[in-house]
């Protein structure tokens, strides 16, 4: 047999292993308690098999009746391929494998054959890729997402408008337009875009026309733009920035939601959080009380904690400390007070604090009280949560780094 007629007998073969590919689905592996589990995955689409990943949080098997909310990510120009990996590898991908415990959601990654050609070429990809982890997974068709960057934030932009009823909000990275597709259909979607500053592949300034263009359109995007960050600007938006607490919280909460995205939006934030003790706990401390204020040029914070033993009430029983003005050299944004007050709002959206029902009071053990006003009028929201809550741990965690933080930023008060 001569060698041509050797290489043609094989082309057989080979169209045969493409077209059995969307039948080779691997067994799910289950997550494990602490982190997440990347699942590999073919779908076919036209006669061809497209390999690509899910992503299954921690604690997806513990509960058969519960639906996640799904995030679909679109890959950009150097994740492009056939492979079905290279796309979860970058972004937020890494974000995942990084910090799981902040992103409790299944994730769809498409992977974008060819990289000379754009997203919007490929839709029949995205909408099976989508319709397949719907099928497969149990996840939530009112809390779905959409994000990509670069080639993918082009892409989460024009799918994001073009099938916007699919998506409960959009979060383009370094995203751009090419093509004579709008952003109209986004207008009434909650969007937040991210680029840098200095990006010398796809200039900031693409990110500011489509924004620009949806709020005329009478949409209301956020923009946050990285000072001096080159085409990378996905580490930040996705580990940095409060995105995965954004996601988590703009169904319930898109008012709040905002204000935890756009820190130029708010100009007034009070917090309550009371803190009792553990059942059954036999030390002398009674309920602790942090308050934390802030208003225009004026910065207050304040942590109590009562006594409830027998006896000389001790010296540090009571600890409060109060941050000074902040008018001289600016207000209460941009410097320690600010990640004071930011980074806590944070830290109680991520606990998932702010998407709990009202408990009873008389039941709870930690109860929450925020309330934010500004350009986008006035949020407020409470919650109580029992030593059953499985927030509850969370939130506490988030009560010791609000803490450091506090004492942080009044030893950085006392120095200037």
């Amino acid at each position: 047999m001569s060698r041509l007629a050797w290489a043609l007998s094989l082309i057989p073969l080979f169209l045969s292993a493409e077209s059995s590919l969307a039948q080779q689905q691997p067994e799910v592996e289950a997550p494990s308690s602490a982190l997440g589990v990347f699942v590999d995955r073919v779908v076919e689409v036209d006669g061809e098999g497209y390999r690509y990943a899910v992503y299954l949080p921690p604690g997806y098997d513990d509960d058969e009746a519960r639906r996640w909310p799904l995030i679909v990510f679109l890959n950009g120009l150097g994740e492009c391929g056939r492979d079905g990996k290279k796309q979860a590898q970058v972004g937020l991908g890494a974000a995942l494998r990084e910090q799981p415990e902040r992103w409790p959601f299944v994730v769809a990654f498409p992977q974008k054959p060819i990289g000379s050609t754009q997203w919007g070429d490929h839709e029949d990809l995205l909408l099976a890729v989508m319709a397949a982890t719907e099928k497969d997974y149990r996840t939530d068709k009112e809390r779905t997402f959409l994000t990509g960057l670069s080639q993918g934030g082009s892409g989460a932009w024009q799918f994001g408008s073009q099938l916007a009823d699919r998506w409960a909000a959009v979060a383009p990275i370094c995203g751009y337009r090419l093509g004579t597709w709008n952003v109209e259909g986004l207008r009434d979607k909650p969007v937040w875009a991210f680029h840098g500053t200095a990006d010398p592949v796809v200039p900031m300034r693409a990110s500011k026309m489509l924004c620009a263009e949806l709020e005329k359109a009478g949409g209301h995007p956020v923009l946050t733009l990285y000072e001096g960050v080159q085409h990378n600007s996905w580490d930040r938006a996705y580990q940095d920035s409060a995105l995965a607490e954004w996601f988590r919280v703009v169904v319930d909460q898109p008012r709040g939601a905002r204000y935890l995205a756009d820190h130029d939006a708010a100009s007034e934030v009070n917090l309550l959080l009371m803190v009792e003790p553990a059942a059954g706990d036999d030390g002398p401390w009674g309920t602790q009380i942090l308050k934390l204020e802030a208003k225009e040029r004026d910065l207050s914070w304040s942590l109590a904690t009562g006594w409830r033993g027998g006896g000389e009430m001790p010296a540090d029983a009571g600890r409060n400390f109060v941050g000074a003005q902040h008018a001289a050299e600016g207000d209460w944004k941009g410097a320690a007070a600010d990640r004071l007050v930011w980074s806590t709002l944070q830290d109680l959206a991520r606990s998932g604090a702010w998407a709990r029902q009202r408990s009873s009071p008389a039941t709870s053990r930690v109860r929450v009280l925020m309330a934010v006003k500004g350009t986008q009028g006035a949020w407020a929201h409470g919650a109580a949560l029992t030593d059953e809550d499985a927030a509850t741990a969370a939130v506490l965690a988030a009560f010791d780094g609000i803490v450091q933080r506090a004492r942080d930023a009044a030893a950085a008060t006392e120095d200037r």
